[in-house]
């Protein structure tokens, strides 16, 4: 994702290149698309409070790392509804990826182990979420452990993110 200061940059030098006013639209809008500018704060907030909701239903705790993590597990961008929610195996590093790149929030790499331990975990313990679902044989620190929801919860899951969406 571009900074402001980046996004500012490339749109003038379309503009010093390009004095066409249909072309200028057209030129700006493809730029816009391709970038993520913003996230809407009022939606980033609501899904964290309906995934904190959630979480607190299923008996876990209700952290912002936590609710993100499980908007991740479950594909709900800032954008969707949680009737939209699909089941999608991730390392941990795919998690916090997924987090900036959908909800714009930045968790640094060494929150890894923050996140394993506080959130993972005991969402494992829980029977909420299956460690390495589609390759149970890999050993607990092999780089391509990954988690998704359990199967059998997704639906549970969509049900009560969407009766708290109302």
């Amino acid at each position: 994702m571009k900074t402001a200061k980046q996004f500012a940059r490339e749109l003038l030098n379309i503009l010093d290149k390009d004095s066409d006013p249909q072309s200028l639209i057209i030129h700006v809008r493809d730029l816009c698309e391709r970038e993520q500018v913003s996230f809407p704060p009022a939606l980033v907030e609501k899904h964290v409070s309906e995934a904190q909701s959630v979480l607190q239903s299923l008996g876990q705790p209700a952290s912002r790392l936590g609710a993100f993590t499980l908007l991740a597990l479950v594909q709900v961008g800032a954008t969707q509804a949680w009737s939209e929610a699909q089941r999608k195996s991730l390392r941990l590093h795919d998690i916090l990826v997924w987090i900036n790149s959908q909800y714009g929030v930045q968790y640094a790499e060494n929150t890894r182990e923050s996140l394993r331990r506080d959130v993972i975990a005991p969402m494992v313990q829980a029977g909420i979420l299956e460690h390495n679902p589609d390759q149970p044989d890999l050993p607990p620190n092999h780089p391509k452990n990954h988690y998704a929801i359990q199967v059998a919860l997704l639906e549970k899951i969509k049900l009560l993110g969407e009766h708290l969406a109302i």
